[in-house]
Formats: structure tokens, sequence, C-alpha cells
């Protein structure tokens, strides 16, 4: 079982907040759906702290790097991964999976580097850290090795069929699209759903495909063997022995953690405190908070937020909240939910 970077082992998700809670709350303004959905999802007191200990880890810019690496990493894989389901013949089959599975040995080495504290990171590293001494993994990462250079020679390849031009990439080069997402997610912005008509990529036929392996069959021949030789080492989406977890999870995890890093980050620029809080073994259900800010102004440019604040205590659960229109009883409302969640 891959060890999650949000959960304890043999923990999983509590029970969810609605999404329109979060809709409400205007988090929408200032974090990505992905991460969202992981702050919705309710979990335990051990697993917030030990969240808490990579977010410290997380304020050397070092293992930020690390993480927004791995992320890169794994986002790629899924990208493959959807184009290896979709293939539509066994060699382009073949020039996927070399291409993925090139990837998922970059990603495994990169994870496999000791970076960070606390229990996720340390059980995260040591777990690929073991999977690389594998004589299996040895054998994947010879074998690719090998052969994702020969890539150049094809990802450089010009056909003229019927008077047009085509060009085989294999490789990573970038679409004008993937580099807006691209940008899109340095900024801390939600990606825009494109409609799907008239943005696709244009395949290349069956034909186009299989004419470039007739100019280069022992390349070919070669892509095919490896498909054979480490086909069983993927099954569509690297399922652990027990089915309970796969290695393309990751994308959301480290998602969640590169997120509210930049959400720090603009809070932090702003002025406003940041701390983590304390959690106690009890009975009495009271949250307290001093100096709590609507942090979601920020997403209005707001410069001078004022603090206030919250206490709810077994005696005094809730309150009623009066005063003029535009006196800031929404914006008190808000900082007690998004100090909640």
């Amino acid at each position: 079982m891959f060890p999650s970077l949000l959960y304890l082992p043999n923990k999983q998700p509590g029970k969810m907040i609605p999404p329109h809670v979060c809709d409400d709350l205007q988090l929408t303004q200032l974090l990505r759906r992905d991460a969202i959905t992981v702050s919705s999802a309710a979990c335990g007191r051990d697993d917030i702290l030990a969240r808490h200990e990579v977010f410290r880890s997380l304020d050397d810019p070092e293992v930020r790097s690390h993480f927004s690496a791995l992320h890169k990493n794994v986002t790629t894989l899924n990208r493959l991964d959807g184009l290896l389901s979709s293939s539509k013949c066994s060699r382009e089959r073949d020039v996927v999976f070399l291409t993925l599975m090139h990837e998922y040995v970059q990603f495994s080495l990169q994870a496999a580097k000791t970076m960070g504290s606390g229990v996720f990171c340390t059980a995260f590293s040591q777990y690929f850290s073991s999977e690389c001494a594998t004589q299996r993994f040895a054998s994947l990462k010879s074998a690719a090795d090998k052969l994702f250079p020969t890539m150049t020679e094809l990802q450089f390849n010009t056909l003229k069929i019927d008077g047009d031009k085509y060009r085989l990439s294999p490789g990573k080069k970038q679409t004008y699209l993937e580099m807006l997402e691209h940008r899109t997610d340095e900024l801390g912005l939600e990606p825009i759903a494109l409609p799907q008509h008239g943005f696709q990529a244009r395949g290349l036929s069956p034909a186009i495909i299989n004419a470039t392996a007739r100019l280069y069959p022992s390349l070919f021949a070669e892509y095919a063997k490896f498909r054979e030789n480490f086909s069983k080492y993927y099954d569509r989406d690297f399922r652990s022995d027990n089915g309970l977890r796969t290695l393309l999870d990751y994308r959301g995890e480290l998602g969640f953690y590169l997120a509210l890093c930049k959400l720090f980050d603009r809070v932090k620029a702003a002025g406003i405190p940041l701390n983590y809080p304390t959690l106690i073994e009890t009975d009495e259900r009271t949250f307290r908070v001093f100096d709590a800010y609507d942090i979601t102004l920020l997403a209005k440019n707001e410069e001078h937020v004022v603090p206030n604040d919250i206490l709810f205590t077994p005696d005094e659960p809730f309150f009623y909240l009066t005063g003029a229109n535009g006196g800031g009883k929404t914006t008190y409302l808000r900082t007690v939910g998004v100090a909640a969640v």
C-alpha cells in the first residue's frame, strides 16, 4: 500500500463538508478545487498534527521545491496514463508505455530522497527508497534509461503525406493550452473548464504511427519487447498489492500541500499572522480563536482586514448576529466558517 501524505495508516477520510459550504465561505476564490476537496474531508487529531509537520517542513524552500518536482512528475504520469488508455494501436501503446515508465522511474527516484520531517514525509521517502533498492526496479530503470533517449530519433521525424506535414512528438513538448494551465497553477487560480470541441490535440492515426514504425523497425521492436517485459509492473494505475491506493493519487495529495502553501504565502504577505491550532483532548465542545481574520477578503484585494474573536461553548453554542447592512455580519460569519474548516 502506498503511504498517504494525508492520512495515517488504516485511516480514511471522514465525513465530507458539503461542497456548497466552501462556496458560501468563498474559499473557491482562494483555493483550487482539489485542495478544497481534501480540506473538506474530516480527519482525526493525529492526522491533523502529522500534517502540521509537513507544513512546517514546507517552510524550507528546498523541501517545497522537492514537492513541486514530485507534483510535476505525477501530473505527467496522469497525462500519460490517459494517453495509454486511449492509444489506438499496439505500437502507439509501446511508445507511450516507455515514456510513462521512464517518468515513473524519475518520480520514484525523486520520492526516495529524504526531504522534510514527520511521519508522513518519512514513510513516503522510506517506501520509495526501499522500492528503488529492489532488483525489479533496477531492471526497469536500466531498460528505460537505455531506450528512452532513442525517442529523440522519432520526436523530430517529419513525414510528408498528401502534401501535409505531420510531426511525431512522443516527448514532453508542451502545447499552448498546457502552458496556460501551468501558468494558471503557478498563480494559484482555479483552472477554467475549456470546451472540448475545437481544443483537442490532433492525434496521429495508426497509419502514420505504423508508417513511422516501418522507418525504425529495430527501435519499435525494442519498444514492444520493453512493454512485454514490464507490463506487469503497471496495471493502469500502479495499484498497490491490496488495491487500496494508486500512485496517481499523489497528484491530489501533493497539490493540496502546495496550494495551501501558496495561500499561506499570500496571507503572510498581507501581514496577517498564522499559527497552528492547539488540539486538546476534552469532552467539552469549545471553539475558541483570538484575532481571527477573514482571509477570503484577500481575493477582493482588501488591504485592511480587521480581526475578531470567536468563542463558542456548550453554554453558548449559537448566537443571533445583528447589525446594519454593510456592518460586517457576513464577514464575521465567513471568519468563523473558514477558521473551522
